[in-house]
């Protein structure tokens, strides 16, 4: 059985002439219930706990939070935190930590920014540390061309990780 709720805690924001109406808060979350515990979820009741959380601080500012839970022994736990600052028209930064323990154990902190050099130009970088191991995983950086009809995307991309170094170009059409 699988139960959960959405909740969007709302607020008005805005000059006293234009208020509008905001989700200032979401807040979904998940569970499941297995009636035949041992058959279904190595004895365990309920599993699959899950969250998502965003809290809409500004109107350019969020903060973030997600996470997946089991109950049984050795199982999986992920959680996530982390910030958007958007800047429109010219750009946004995240910074966030991503947490996955079970049988496989990994510690990232990861950033990323995207910002419009121009109306025709925009670029894109990201890295990843893991903290636990105290190692460099990646980075990845993409400039864009903005035109009329298209997007022009060229693409490099480190994986220190496993030692792959990449390289992408793409063409997307603008509807």
């Amino acid at each position: 059985v699988r139960m959960g709720v959405r909740q969007r805690w709302q607020t008005k924001r805005g000059p006293i002439d234009r208020r509008r109406i905001i989700d200032w808060i979401v807040l979904d979350t998940e569970a499941v219930y297995f009636p035949q515990a041992s058959r279904d979820n190595f004895g365990e009741s309920f599993g699959l706990l899950s969250y998502d959380f965003r809290w809409h601080v500004g109107d350019r500012t969020t903060i973030v939070s997600d996470g997946y839970f089991d109950l049984f022994t050795d199982a999986p736990h992920y959680l996530t935190i982390g910030t958007f600052l958007n800047r429109p028209p010219r750009g946004s930064l995240y910074f966030g930590y991503r947490s996955l323990n079970g049988p496989i154990n990994s510690n990232v902190f990861a950033t990323s920014y995207t910002y419009r050099m121009s109306p025709k130009w925009l670029s894109t970088f990201g890295t990843t540390f893991d903290v636990a191991d105290a190692r460099n995983i990646g980075q990845n950086f993409t400039l864009t061309r903005i035109g009329e009809s298209f997007l022009l995307s060229i693409n490099v991309n480190v994986d220190t990780s496993k030692g792959n170094v990449g390289a992408n170009f793409a063409i997307q059409p603008r509807f």
